[in-house]
């Protein structure tokens, strides 16, 4: 697949969400609504469960952790939840990672442009430094990537066994509540081998132990898309691709 083949699908499919989300302004702009003053309200009390910290860096992790979530659980959204959805899949002529990968892009400008204007606004409102927007996007970009790469991982295992239950649920919400109530000292003794838990650092104001960052990064998302391969192989080696 070439390159702009790539940025059609990848543009293709930022259209799409936008336009899902602009056919209803009302349920829209309610729901965002709801989704900031949820996160501020849960920043505050991450603040008295950590025993310190400021409410700005907690929304910022708690961005971080939602749009994480986002990425993991995209790979599951795609196939669906029938095995006819995964037939029209692969009718493609595109390689199925560089597909997903495409898509995914597009989803991710969506949503990290989403959550960075609201960073943004929260600092204004909170008349903070804007400063972390930049260490948001820093950690927040790569990130998505690697949980992009988990949740095919998770889609690969759904390929043989059909279910794979809640978790990825499970996954996100161990995100969130570590985004929100893990204090600073406990997530810098796992930044060495977590790269989320060294961006949460980062956005707390902690430095960001660079070389630890990417190579958890990469080790991350190269598992991940391991156990796709793996499990996509096994797929069409038993012929399961059109099994209920």
């Amino acid at each position: 697949m070439t390159p702009r083949t790539l940025l059609r699908i990848a543009y293709l499919a930022l259209r799409n969400r936008l336009q899902e989300e602009l056919r209803y302004p009302f349920q829209f702009i309610l729901n965002y609504l709801f989704f900031v003053t949820l996160s501020y309200f849960l920043a505050v009390g991450g603040v008295a469960v950590q025993g310190g910290g400021s409410v700005l860096s907690n929304m910022a992790s708690f961005f971080l952790a939602f749009a994480l979530g986002g990425g993991l659980n995209g790979a599951l959204d795609i196939y669906g939840s029938n095995r006819a959805r995964v037939e029209e899949f692969y009718i493609r002529p595109i390689d199925s990672v560089s597909y997903l990968f495409a898509v995914f892009l597009g989803r991710m400008i969506e949503t990290m442009t989403t959550m960075s204007i609201f960073l943004l606004l929260a600092a204004l409102l909170l008349g903070q430094s804007p400063e972390i927007l930049v260490r948001f996007i820093a950690v927040g970009t790569p990130l998505f990537v690697v949980f992009v790469a988990v949740g095919m991982g998770l889609a690969g295992i759904r390929l043989i066994f059909q279910k794979v239950g809640v978790l990825s649920q499970l996954i996100w919400i161990l995100l969130l509540g570590t985004s929100l109530a893990a204090s600073t000292s406990s997530l810098s003794s796992l930044a060495l081998w977590s790269a989320f838990a060294n961006g949460v650092v980062y956005l707390r104001g902690g430095p960001l132990e660079l070389n630890s960052f990417i190579c958890s990064c990469v080790i991350t998302a190269g598992v991940g898309l391991l156990v796709f391969k793996i499990c996509e192989r096994a797929m069409f080696k038993r012929g399961l691709s059109s099994q209920e």
